[in-house]
């Protein structure tokens, strides 16, 4: 679901009431830049212009997703069970194959990022009646996978800096983030109240850069000089 999508919601009532909503979603993004074997790039040839800078990206970018999932049961025995799990991959790879030659009369930027922002699992259960159960479960598991990998006898070089980097993107000063939340709500009003609630959000995070044999990179100062 997107952020105007409320999931999965439910409610039963009755002398012995059972019921569930449950929301799963997963996501997959994988965005590839690839430089063939034996490509010649070059930026920057223009002595009019200082600013020909080279730049090679892979990033991922998302921003805003909430998946909830509520429940209400009222009844002599009520119970409900309200359940969010989402799961989110994001892979960014850049391959530059053998032999190829990239030059810049300014800075070279070779990198991989991922912004996964504001990813959200909601889940709540609410019961009522003289037993009654709630329980809520949100689980939300981010993982990037992120490679920059620079084939045999590839020439790198830059009048500038030069960045090669798997995760952080320098010349844009863009980081890697994952930012997910998980929230679980059981409320349960009862002689006999039996509440359950449990929220989890776990990261992952994997970088990898390659460098071939034969390969060489040779960069200059940081600009401005």
């Amino acid at each position: 679901s997107d952020s105007n999508n409320q999931g999965a919601t439910g409610g039963a009532g009755g002398i012995a009431v059972g019921n569930a909503a449950g929301v799963a979603t997963t996501l997959t993004a994988n965005n590839t830049t690839t430089i063939g074997t034996g490509v010649t790039l070059a930026a920057g040839l223009n002595p009019l212009y200082a600013t020909g800078n080279l730049v090679v990206l892979a990033d991922t970018r998302v921003n805003g997703l909430d998946d909830q999932a509520s429940l209400s049961g009222y009844g002599l025995v009520a119970a409900s069970d309200a359940n969010v799990n989402l799961q989110g991959n994001f892979n960014s790879t850049i391959n530059i194959e053998d032999g190829s030659t990239l030059s810049s009369n300014n800075r070279l930027d070779i990198a991989t990022y991922a912004q996964i922002q504001k990813i959200s699992a909601q889940a709540s259960a609410s019961s009522d009646g003289a037993g009654a159960v709630g329980i809520s479960d949100a689980t939300n598991d981010l993982a990037s996978n992120q490679a920059v990998n620079i084939g045999n006898n590839v020439a790198l070089t830059s009048v500038g800096e030069a960045d090669i980097v798997a995760g952080k993107d320098i010349l844009n000063a863009a980081d890697t983030e994952l930012n997910p939340s998980a929230i679980a709500q059981s409320y349960v009003r009862a002689i006999i109240p039996i509440p359950h609630a449990s929220a989890t959000a776990n990261t992952t995070s994997n970088a990898t850069l390659i460098l071939g044999s034969g390969s060489s990179v040779v960069g200059g100062a940081p600009w401005p000089w």
